[in-house]
């Protein structure tokens, strides 16, 4: 009986860790910083789902345009949507936001996502300039 006692205790803290990982990426929407900067609200389906970043206007804040992107939720992918380096709740001062900035924010992600999901990425240029950000980083980078 003792064997078996210990072999639980024994199990049971990997079996706590594990639990602990899953539901950090449980499917749904989740708040995070990107280089300790940028603001994302992502919503994860799986490591390996297709990954769809969306750029939106700078005036408004990613929380504010949930509605506007939450219906990708139904496709299975990941989602995500990020303030760009000092708007909304990312850190910084609007006064150094500029086309360098932007293309280094969407590297950010970019490389966020490579290093933690599978590197199947789509832009997706949502409301105001939110396109011709994501146009202009495929221009620029011609990464993805």
């Amino acid at each position: 009986m003792s064997k078996f006692s210990c072999s639980c205790v024994f199990i049971a803290v990997p079996l706590i860790k594990n639990f602990k990982e899953m539901k950090k990426m449980a499917k749904g929407w989740q708040e995070l910083y990107i280089n300790g900067r940028l603001f994302c609200n992502h919503y994860f389906s799986g490591r390996d789902a297709m990954n769809i970043i969306v750029t939106h206007t700078p005036i408004v804040s990613t929380l504010e345009m949930q509605p506007a992107y939450e219906p990708l939720t139904k496709y299975g992918v990941n989602i995500f949507v990020f303030d760009f380096y000092e708007t909304g709740q990312s850190k910084g001062s609007q006064r150094e936001f500029s086309r360098q900035s932007i293309v280094l924010d969407l590297e950010a992600v970019v490389n966020y996502i490579e290093n933690n999901f599978s590197s199947n990425i789509h832009l997706y240029g949502n409301t105001g300039i939110g396109g011709m950000m994501a146009q202009y980083y495929a221009a620029t980078i011609q990464r993805i």
